[in-house]
């Protein structure tokens, strides 16, 4: 099946994020059709060429940065398959939930989502020598791997018209 996925993340403090993408990307780059790009690079990208589009970033208040945000309001099309990847300080629950009711507003299939931890110095984190120290560690990083490998999976699948 041939087909383009694209990731668009945001990874502003230390890289966390961008270390899942790396990963994805050295693990199933070559097998499929896949780009990544930081959000700051993809503005001019025509997001409708792309059969599943993932989106990444780290979390501030709860929530996907607002740059990244703002791009999915603004450049997301309607009905596009879409998974999301997250890092974050502290896990205590789903930090997807505003960035994936912009995408449920726009009729987009969500195939799921992916969060762990990420080395946070933000704030008063800082006092004391930051938080979740040495993640995503190599654990974290094969777990998105795998989750991305299962969603592509999942999709060809279902989509596979060489039956």
């Amino acid at each position: 099946m041939n087909m383009k996925i694209i990731i668009i993340y945001e990874s502003t403090h230390h890289g966390n994020t961008k270390k899942l993408v790396k990963a994805i990307s050295e693990r199933f780059g070559d097998e499929y059709s896949l780009s990544c790009l930081p959000v700051d690079e993809a503005e001019g990208v025509d997001l409708s060429e792309y059969d599943i589009i993932g989106i990444a970033s780290g979390i501030a208040a709860g929530n996907f940065y607002q740059r990244i945000s703002e791009y999915v309001a603004r450049k997301l099309p309607e009905s596009k398959n879409v998974f999301f990847l997250y890092t974050c300080g502290i896990k205590i629950g789903d930090y997807s939930t505003g960035i994936r009711r912009t995408a449920e507003e726009k009729g987009c299939v969500i195939l799921g989502r992916y969060g762990c931890n990420g080395f946070s110095d933000f704030g008063p984190f800082k006092l004391i020598g930051g938080i979740s120290k040495r993640r995503p560690n190599e654990s974290e990083i094969a777990g998105a791997v795998e989750f991305f490998g299962n969603i592509v999976g999942d999709y060809v699948k279902e989509n596979d018209t060489e039956k």
